[in-house]
């Protein structure tokens, strides 16, 4: 049990890969709302069924913690700044100084 550093590509706003949080499989899109000026947060299963869509990622918040059935990974997902402690993700520093990362449950 530890944390997993999501891996998001600096200077890429539109991505998808899968990834095993907690012993299942996952679908993750983030991709850049230039109009906004914010990065959102797509999640599927393994299926590729939707499980949210849109969701803005942003500092100081768990990503997961509205959702609480068993279709959800059960741990935690945030956003870490490695540099700057109060700047959200922008499309600059996203992937680069600013990481999404996510904590097992019971870690």
């Amino acid at each position: 049990m530890g944390y997993i550093e999501l891996d998001i590509l600096a200077d890429t706003p539109n991505q998808s890969f899968t990834i095993s949080l907690d012993g299942a499989v996952y679908g993750l899109h983030v991709r850049y709302n230039s109009r906004a000026g914010f990065w959102a947060l797509d999640l599927a299963d393994a299926g590729g069924n939707l499980l949210f869509a849109g969701l803005a990622v942003r500092l100081g918040v768990d990503l997961l913690a509205q959702y609480a059935d068993d279709r959800f990974p059960p741990g935690r997902m945030f956003v870490l700044n490695l540099v700057k402690e109060y700047q959200e993700p922008d499309f600059d520093n996203f992937g680069r100084d600013v990481m999404l990362a996510y904590q097992e449950a019971g870690a």
